[in-house]
């Protein structure tokens, strides 16, 4: 066994650094709620279909009667592949909160493994081994690889490009295959784009000569055509709506105020974004980490002028120029949290190049130390990871945090921990929710609800108007879209019924078999940018009025035991 071990000791580790990185992105992946843009993406996705449910974002399925088949090409607000992605999983692991993320988790793990291959290529099996633990013990990336963006996909393909690009300098017949990775990088999100430059500048400082080979221009040409349908996609919005997609349209400042009108051109670039990028990113990890990862950034580019002065360039060339060119794009993009996940593989190799020469240094100049020093360097280094995952675990997993946000746990921590996920159990339970099979949508009349057709022998569910929009469309809008099931707020019933006593109707003109009526009572699943006090007192009213009708109410508690929702259930035909 001791053998096995020493024979196959670099797979060794990388197999428990990999198993460590699973454990932290996969332990109670479906526990916290879903209650971002993340709900978007996985509505979307579960039924491959381009629609957000909102009159201010809309969509060609609003745009038109039978939806155009080249509206299937792409997303208005973002290329196809993630979704295409979690359509898949979906398919093939039903539909839930854990399957939602875990394409998203995979690719986390699996940019983990790419890490170490790149660091391998360009500093070495140790290098790789050590940039591919600390991203794995890193807290923004296990943070960003749970919480269902699009980012983490989009950077699984970026490492897999680089990686692809790193062996066709190698053998040049790789360059196919980093034309197709590349081709499937941009279909992720835009935003990937910046690492086409990156190779280009690359390829100009050191290998001019790859810039027209046959392989390589093969590649490209591979890359473009993977992507063409975006294009096209793009070029039929025009054509019907007189600008591109919402990315582009921003982008290029058209007018879309029709479609999209709280949509607006991208505010004029101010130096300060780029200094934002860096601290911003740095914040979400343990002290120790953050400074040791910002003199990373500062030694890389040091030791790179200092290697260029020698005639040696090319060392850290290609880390800098990613790094460089990535926090400018985003500088212009913006230091949002879900921007930033792209950094934190890059941030462990430049903080890996640090703790590698620095103990190669010492290992050399204390010769007749080498193995105190190694000791030494193991148990900084065991510390180092041991304070990170502290901070990781008490940002990503516990449910009740220890000590303060910034010092003991990032502030990016979920705000609503299992209540969403809890009142949905509960009402498949009681109201006999099925997430069955559903028919295709082909057009707006696929979507519309008549009551007294949708609503009749069948449940009717209205909830508080407060209640966070991004959730609300996930776990209620969720059954209307898809399963032709009445969930409305209790304005949009509101509107479409007048002021009728809504027992009396849902019972005598709907025929409906149970009305329910879910309130909204703890600050954790109300929307802070819908739910003020004279909302929330207007959403008591009605909760008192079904509470004074109802036979039964359930209430929802968190873990502290705080009453998150109650939700009141009234008898009409059963």
């Amino acid at each position: 066994m001791n053998h096995f071990f020493i024979q196959y000791r670099t797979q060794c580790a990388l197999g428990a650094i990999v198993g460590l990185a699973a454990f932290l992105m996969l332990f109670r992946l479906g526990f916290a709620d879903i209650q971002i843009d993340d709900a978007m993406y996985s509505l979307r996705a579960l039924g491959y279909l381009d629609f957000v449910d909102s009159n201010l974002q809309t969509t060609p399925v609003d745009w038109f009667d039978e939806i155009p088949w080249w509206s299937r090409l792409s997303f208005h607000d973002a290329p196809p592949l993630v979704f295409l992605i979690q359509y898949v999983f979906f398919k093939f692991l039903g539909t839930s909160v854990v399957v939602a993320r875990l394409p998203f988790a995979l690719a986390g793990i699996g940019s983990v493994l790419l890490v170490y291959l790149i660091g391998k290529r360009l500093y070495g099996v140790e290098a790789g081994l050590l940039a591919s633990f600390l991203l794995a013990v890193s807290t923004y990336h296990t943070w960003g690889s749970r919480v269902g963006y699009l980012e983490p996909i989009a950077l699984c393909f970026i490492l897999l490009t680089i990686l692809w690009f790193l062996k066709g300098l190698e053998r040049p017949t790789y360059f196919i295959w980093f034309g197709v990775s590349a081709g499937l990088m941009l279909l992720t999100k835009y935003t990937t784009i910046f690492l086409l430059p990156v190779i280009f500048l690359y390829l100009l400082w050191t290998r001019r000569d790859v810039l027209t080979s046959r392989h390589f221009i093969t590649g490209l040409v591979i890359a473009v055509a993977l992507f063409s349908p975006v294009l096209f996609y793009n070029v039929m919005m025009f054509k019907t709506r007189g600008h591109f997609d919402l990315q582009l349209a921003t982008l290029l400042h058209q007018n879309v105020s029709e479609d999209w009108p709280r949509v607006g051109s991208s505010e004029p670039y101010q130096l300060g974004q780029l200094r934002a990028v860096v601290q911003d990113s740095a914040a979400y990890y343990s002290l120790p980490f953050r400074i040791l990862l910002l003199i990373s950034l500062v030694y890389v580019v040091g030791r790179f002028f200092w290697l260029w002065k020698k005639g040696q360039p090319g060392q850290h060339l290609l880390l800098l120029l990613v790094l460089l060119l990535l926090i400018v794009e985003l500088s212009f993009i913006g230091s949002a949290p879900r921007f930033l996940i792209l950094l934190p593989p890059f941030y462990a190799l430049t903080l890996t190049v640090l703790l590698l020469d620095s103990y190669h240094y010492l290992a050399a100049v204390n010769r007749q130390k080498t193995l105190t020093v190694t000791l030494v360097a193991s148990l900084l280094l065991a510390a180092l990871a041991g304070v990170e995952l502290f901070f990781n675990i008490n940002t990503n997993h516990r449910v009740r945090p220890i000590g303060e946000s910034g010092s003991h746990y990032a502030p990016l921590r979920w705000t609503s921990q299992n209540l969403f996920n809890q009142l949905e159990a509960y009402l498949i339970a009681e109201a006999g929710l099925a997430d069955a099979p559903f028919p295709a949508i082909g057009g707006k009349a696929d979507f519309k609800l008549v009551l007294g057709e949708a609503g009749r022998n069948d449940n009717i569910f209205i909830y508080d108007p407060n209640l966070r929009w991004f959730s609300s469309l996930w776990y209620f809008r969720r059954w209307a879209i898809y399963h032709q099931k009445v969930f409305g707020s209790a304005d949009d019933i509101a509107r479409v019924i007048g002021r009728v006593n809504w027992v009396d109707f849902f019972k005598n003109q709907v025929g409906a078999k149970n009305l329910y009526f879910i309130w909204g009572r703890s600050p954790a699943v109300l929307d802070p940018g819908v739910s003020t006090a004279d909302t929330q007192e207007t959403a008591r009213q009605f909760a008192q009025l079904f509470a004074e009708q109802s036979q039964e109410s359930k209430n929802i508690t968190g873990d502290d035991g705080t009453v998150a929702f109650t939700i009141y259930k009234i008898s009409l035909n059963e």
